[in-house]
């Protein structure tokens, strides 16, 4: 958790978040001490310039200096008006266990606006020689994505998809007109019976787009590749970086972005160690929880992840973290790939069980309880695989075993446990090849189908059943009302009968806005099947 030195107080991370959600903590002191720190993220707004903070970002620590306040015109307070925050970072990474180096440094301006002892800072993109620390501006998002020439669906015009089947859920139903309207389903053509745009399915299968249910995109290119692979929903597992999460939200045409906050993580555990992660940015102690699951909320994040790992989280901090979540009515998801850590999550009463374990396979009794307690399971086989296999990885348990990985998620779903779709897709974790998007969706959906499901229950799993666990009420579905997040196969297609021609992709739409760059994905093999990339 964060906390201040006297006399300092973090800046906002997130131009997204109004100043009363995340500085909703806060006295009229400058002093943030031990003895109360929920007032960490407190800050003056007096009218003389004033260092007020410091503030990490991938790597980076910034020193933020602030200009005088300018009250509006006619007004007396001198505690509110515009300024701007200027910041300079001295940017490090980490070479080894115990030796740094400098690789860059940046400064930039960001305006921000005071209320009584608020602040909203709203950071711009600031130059490095570091291009994976470059954060858009909101100005340089808008003129990308117009760039991308989508033409949504306004609530005067109508997209007609003609002669398409749609996956009911269940079977592939006869083919049939769906229209788009203001960006939803449905099947008549009201308020405007005449369709501004005519698209011929050509008989091709209309899915409802996929949910990747474990995924860290990062980028608009990320969500880019998610959007042309038919990924229409990512649910990001963590934050590590709140400016750059709020940057990703609420994009039109792109894949929707559904983030947790900053993962719960003990010292010393090999997330933590990734990550070069600050000491009180962890937990040690159950009394933390509270605390940590307010500032995760506060910070705008749908739902909270912890990483249940050898030496890490205690089984009484994880239930109080778990606790305090469903508390707020929010679920959590907890990471865990080996047995003693899964079953610590098991316990905790988590939502959502993230991987599957590596290392052996799973008891009847701990199935027994999962499907009990109503949780569901996102195993990410892939990274069996693709992760695992490289020795610079830090495992907890014994080596990893695809083979118990894959019996464990066949008995599960033989269990009655939902199982849904997930990749643990990467590309920007030092040291790690990058694992990339959209294309291992399909890759994990035909994992599933190799462990023993059908093709009608993976392709359930990669839509209305994610929309069903993660409280999506609005998706997952090709259904009157429902969100126009559509993939229209290409004609001859059939994923029932090869659940890899979901790859064969014709059109995609986010929203009722059509993505103009899919990808077939033909010709990039799963790596865990026969016949696949290496």
């Amino acid at each position: 958790m964060r906390s201040s030195k006297p006399g300092q107080a973090n800046v906002q991370e997130g131009c997204a978040r109004t100043a009363a959600s995340r500085f909703s903590e806060r006295t009229n002191s400058d002093q943030a001490t031990a003895q109360n720190p929920s007032l960490k993220y407190q800050a003056s707004c007096a009218k003389s310039p004033s260092i007020i903070g410091t503030r990490h970002e991938a790597g980076c620590q910034g020193i933020a200096e602030r200009s005088p306040i300018t009250p509006p015109a006619g007004a007396e307070d001198s505690s509110s008006g515009i300024g701007i925050i200027e910041i300079t970072f001295n940017c490090h990474r980490q070479e080894s266990s115990n030796e740094n180096s400098v690789f860059g440094s940046r400064t930039g301006k960001s305006e921000f606006k005071c209320t009584g002892t608020s602040i909203q800072a709203c950071f711009a993109e600031f130059q490095t020689r570091d291009p994976s620390h470059i954060v858009p501006s909101i100005e340089q998002r808008i003129r990308i994505i117009q760039a991308r020439n989508f033409t949504p669906s306004s609530p005067t015009t109508t997209t007609a998809l003609t002669n398409v089947r749609i996956f009911s859920g269940h079977d592939i139903q006869s083919p049939r007109t769906v229209f788009i309207t203001n960006g939803l389903i449905s099947f008549s053509p009201t308020p405007n019976p005449s369709a501004t745009t005519i698209i011929d399915g050509q008989n091709g299968i209309l899915l409802p787009g996929f949910i990747d249910s474990h995924v860290h995109p990062t980028s608009l290119t990320d969500l880019e590749a998610l959007s042309s692979y038919g990924v229409t929903t990512a649910m990001s597992m963590s934050c590590l970086n709140y400016t750059l999460c709020s940057s990703l939200l609420n994009l039109p045409g792109l894949t929707t972005f559904i983030t947790a906050g900053f993962p719960a993580m003990a010292p010393n555990t090999s997330h933590a160690l990734l990550f070069n992660t600050p000491l009180n940015e962890l937990i040690t102690s159950p009394t933390q929880a509270p605390l940590f699951v307010s500032e995760v909320f506060n910070n705008g994040s749908s739902y909270l992840k912890l990483i249940s790992e050898p030496n890490g989280l205690s089984q009484e901090t994880q239930t109080a973290i778990v606790a305090a979540t469903h508390a707020r009515g929010k679920q959590a998801m907890t990471h865990a790939v080996d047995f003693l850590s899964y079953s610590k999550a098991i316990l905790s009463k988590t939502n959502g069980l993230q991987h599957i374990v590596f290392d052996t396979a799973l008891t009847p009794e701990l199935i027994a309880t999962i499907k009990a307690q109503q949780q569901h399971v996102t195993p990410t086989l892939n990274i069996a695989h693709t992760l695992f296999q490289n020795p610079q990885v830090p495992f907890g348990g014994a080596p990893p075993n695809y083979t118990a990985a894959s019996a464990s998620v066949l008995a599960l779903h033989n269990a009655g446990v939902p199982i849904l779709v997930g990749t643990d897709s990467v590309t920007n974790i030092p040291f790690i090849k990058p694992i990339p998007m959209g294309v291992t969706l399909h890759w994990e959906m035909e994992n599933l189908v190799a462990a023993g499901m059908s093709t009608v229950e993976v392709l359930r799993a990669a839509t209305v059943e994610a929309a069903r666990w993660h409280g999506l009420r609005d998706r997952g579905r090709v259904e009157e009302g429902y969100r126009a997040d559509l993939v229209l196969l290409m004609p001859g297609s059939d994923p029932i009968g090869n659940i890899s021609e979901t790859r064969r992709i014709a059109r995609v739409w986010n929203g009722g806005v059509e993505f103009g760059a899919v990808a077939s994905g033909e010709g990039l093999g799963n790596p865990k099947l026969p016949g696949g990339d290496s």
